[in-house]
C-alpha cells in the first residue's frame, strides 16, 4: 500500500464478532444474512427496524457498523460485547491492533467491528486495505482456519489475501507521473522507439529521472518540455546521434 500512495489506511475487524452475535440472535440463515448486509453498508433504519427489541442482542447488533474509528472504539464496544467469546475475541484484536501500530503508524488504521465480509469463511481477523484516490479497497482479505476442510484436506491455520491490481496500478502510475513530471531531469525523444528507451535506460543508469516522450515532432517534444519545467530535451536523430538541448 505505501509504495502505491503513503496517503493509505487498513480498516480491520473480527468476522468472529458477528458470527457469535448472530448465533445468539436466533433467526434464519436469510434473516442473518439481510442483517449482516445492512451492517455491512451502515444501513441504520433497516438495522433499526429489524432489531426493534430493547435486548442487549438487539443493541449490539445495532451498535456493530458505529463502532468505527480509531483506538477508542475498543472501550466503546466494551460496552455493548459481553460474555467471556466476545470479550476473548475484542482483547485479541485490540493487542493485535497495538502490534501493528508498532509498524505502521496508528492514525493509518482503523477499527470497523461492522466490518462484516460477504464471504463466510472468514473465522478471525478480516481487513481490507485503501489507497486515496480510489473509491474501493485495494486489497481484501482475513483469516480462515476452516476453508481447506471444503477440499477435504486436513484444517489448518491460514490468512490471506487479494490485491485489487487495478486500483493498485491506477493510483500507482497517477502518483509516478505526477513525480516524475515534477521531478524529471530529462526528456527524450525519437522516432525510434527501440532507441529512445536504450536511452533512457542509459540515462537512468547514471541517476537521472527521465521521460520518454510519445509525440510527433521534436518541436512539440519541446514545447511539452517547457510546460513541465524539464530543462534538457535529448533528441534522438534518425542515425542514432543524440543532440542535447536546454530549454
Amino acid at each position: 500500500l505505501s509504495a502505491c500512495d503513503e496517503d493509505y489506511r487498513i480498516e480491520i475487524g473480527d468476522s468472529g464478532i458477528f458470527r457469535t452475535l448472530i448465533s445468539e440472535f436466533d433467526c434464519s440463515e436469510a434473516d442473518a444474512e439481510n442483517i449482516r448486509s445492512w451492517i455491512d453498508t451502515k444501513d441504520y433504519p433497516k438495522l433499526n427496524d429489524a432489531l426493534s427489541e430493547n435486548r442487549p442482542i438487539d443493541n449490539a447488533l445495532k451498535m456493530l457498523p458505529r463502532l468505527f474509528g480509531g483506538f477508542e472504539v475498543f472501550e466503546q464496544a466494551k460496552v455493548y460485547l459481553k460474555g467471556e467469546v466476545l470479550e476473548g475475541k475484542l482483547s485479541r484484536l485490540e493487542k493485535l491492533c497495538a502490534d501493528l501500530s508498532e509498524i505502521i503508524p496508528a492514525e493509518k488504521i482503523r477499527v470497523d467491528l461492522g466490518l462484516v465480509h460477504k464471504k463466510n469463511y472468514y473465522t478471525g481477523i478480516i481487513f481490507r486495505g485503501y489507497v486515496e484516490g480510489y473509491g474501493q479497497p485495494a486489497l481484501s482479505g482475513g483469516r480462515y482456519d476452516a476453508l481447506l476442510e471444503t477440499f477435504g484436506t486436513e484444517s489448518t491455520k491460514a490468512v490471506g489475501f487479494a490485491v485489487n491490481v487495478e486500483a493498485a496500478a491506477r493510483v500507482f502510475l497517477k502518483n509516478s507521473e505526477k513525480s516524475i513530471t515534477k521531478t524529471a531531469d530529462v526528456l527524450v525523444f525519437s522516432d525510434n522507439k527501440i532507441a529512445a528507451l536504450k536511452h533512457c535506460e542509459k540515462l537512468i543508469s547514471e541517476g537521472l529521472v527521465v521521460m520518454n516522450f510519445i509525440g510527433e515532432c521534436p518541436k512539440c517534444a519541446e514545447k511539452f518540455a517547457k510546460s513541465h519545467n524539464i530543462s534538457r530535451l535529448d533528441v534522438i536523430n534518425e542515425n542514432g546521434n543524440v543532440e542535447t538541448k536546454e530549454v
